[in-house]
């Protein structure tokens, strides 16, 4: 499965959630401070989830019926692909090998729809569910 190079569906999660923290902070009659801060830190950290993406190239997630295979790690690596946020069009998971190194990938139904629910099958099988 394809993974898109910019998260651009995590990023719109972040930028989401850092405004839904504003509001509540808003409606909950916060300190104008409190909410400048808020809003402060929540813009940064966007800008910085959308800078650290820039330049990114596509990964690949292979699944062949036995063992997981990331793009990024050496091919004789042995893979954990383990679900984080599971969603009905996206799940974000944690990739880990042998040697320690460590992924993360958010994947997106749209890049891929007609191996979505292979995907989700065999994600759900890793976990034996």
């Amino acid at each position: 499965m394809p993974v898109g190079g910019p998260l651009n569906g995590l990023l719109g999660f972040l930028i989401a959630c850092a405004i839904l923290c504003a509001l509540t902070f808003a409606l909950a009659q916060a300190s104008v401070i409190r909410i400048a801060l808020v809003c402060s830190v929540s813009f940064v950290a966007a800008g910085f989830a959308l800078w650290s993406c820039h330049g990114a190239t596509a990964q690949r997630l292979l699944w062949d019926g036995k063992t997981w295979h990331w793009s990024d790690f050496p091919a004789d690596s042995e893979i954990q692909v383990t679900p984080v946020i599971a969603l009905a069009s996206c799940v974000c998971v944690r990739i880990t090998d042998a040697d320690g190194r460590l992924a993360w990938a958010w994947l997106e139904r749209r890049t891929d729809a007609p191996r979505w629910p292979a995907l989700r099958r065999a994600l759900a099988f890793q976990l034996g569910l």
